[in-house]
């Protein structure tokens, strides 16, 4: 399949999760994520590359949608696996792997990662749909770990490091 075919499909699954995401947030009485999530344009249909998709992926607004609303989905996630930009700091299903000092990372499925940030930034590394990981954060090193209720990122922190 090719990159304007995924990324339509994409966008109308997004589409999807969004309205559905936004109708369980006015049912449930919460009427400001209801108005945020009626705003969101996060993902706009018109990116051009995987390579964009995967970068709003990793902004804050895409990681929050993703925990939110569980989409993309384990089974979107594994069917477009090998479409992924190489070097996109998503893995799935990638079994152990070393994250060394990556500063964004989305770890998804069958994937447990270690890793030790030294870097004097913010390094997010979020998991999801039973991914786990297990990093140390040195020095100044800031480590913001996001996961859903099926996975877990344990850090340990070192020196002066933040963890947020």
């Amino acid at each position: 399949m090719d990159e304007k075919k995924i990324i339509a499909r994409l966008y109308n699954g997004w589409r999807e999760a969004k309205n559905k995401a936004e109708r369980t947030a006015r049912l449930e009485g919460d009427m400001l994520l209801a108005r945020r999530l009626r705003a969101c344009d996060v993902f706009t249909g018109e990116e051009t590359t995987l390579a964009e998709v995967v970068a709003k992926l990793h902004s804050v607004e895409g990681l929050e949608f993703l925990l939110l609303s569980g989409f993309p989905t384990l089974e979107l996630f594994r069917e477009y696996k090998d479409a992924l930009p190489e070097g996109c700091g998503v893995y799935v299903d990638a079994g152990e792997i070393d994250l060394g000092d990556t500063l964004d990372a989305i770890l998804v499925g069958d994937t447990h990662a270690t890793g030790q940030y030294k870097q004097t930034k913010c390094h997010k590394i979020t998991a999801v749909y039973g991914a786990s990981a297990t990093v140390d954060a040195y020095e100044w090193s800031v480590v913001r770990p996001r996961y859903d209720e099926a996975s877990l990122v344990e850090v340990r922190r070192h020196d002066s490091a933040i963890i947020l």
